[in-house]
């Protein structure tokens, strides 16, 4: 995709990221560009879902 962007209509998608402890990025040729640190994420996620629920959304 141009750019990077990776669309998803998945709200869990997030979700099933966040339950692992790093993501790693790889550019187009195979090679690894970063590894993202997911500490905490899952749960930032929990708050920010229950905060959304609590205000309807």
């Amino acid at each position: 995709m141009p750019g990077g962007i990776v669309f998803f209509d998945d709200r869990d998608f997030v979700f099933a990221i966040a339950r692992h402890k790093v993501m790693t990025v790889y550019g187009q040729k195979g090679q690894k560009v970063m590894a993202i640190d997911l500490t905490g994420t899952a749960k930032a996620l929990e708050y920010a879902r229950k905060c959304q629920d609590a205000q309807g959304w």
